[in-house]
């Protein structure tokens, strides 16, 4: 039950927290091509520079989400070592 709950939330920051970063570091590039409106909230986003500080955060949170996903791999790495330890023969 643990391996199940342990994927799925796996697979949710997986699928939440890369395209996050890849839209957040590269919206200065988006920011570039005149046939993409970029808007946030009331803020509309016509330059690269303006787009600087979502870039800025974006990488931010590149480091951010490795070490997330690295700790949920170490937490199915300890899951499965705790699984296939051996039991001591009585």
């Amino acid at each position: 039950m643990i391996r199940i709950f342990l994927g799925l939330v796996s697979f949710v920051l997986t699928v939440a927290l890369i395209p996050a970063v890849l839209a957040l570091s590269l919206s200065p590039i988006a920011a570039m091509i005149p046939a993409i409106d970029m808007e946030v909230g009331r803020w509309t986003i016509d330059a690269p520079y303006e787009a600087a500080p979502f870039a800025i955060t974006g990488i931010v949170l590149l480091f951010f989400s490795l070490h997330i996903l690295n700790g949920m791999a170490w937490l199915h790495a300890s899951w499965a070592k705790l699984c296939l330890k051996r039991l001591p023969s009585n």
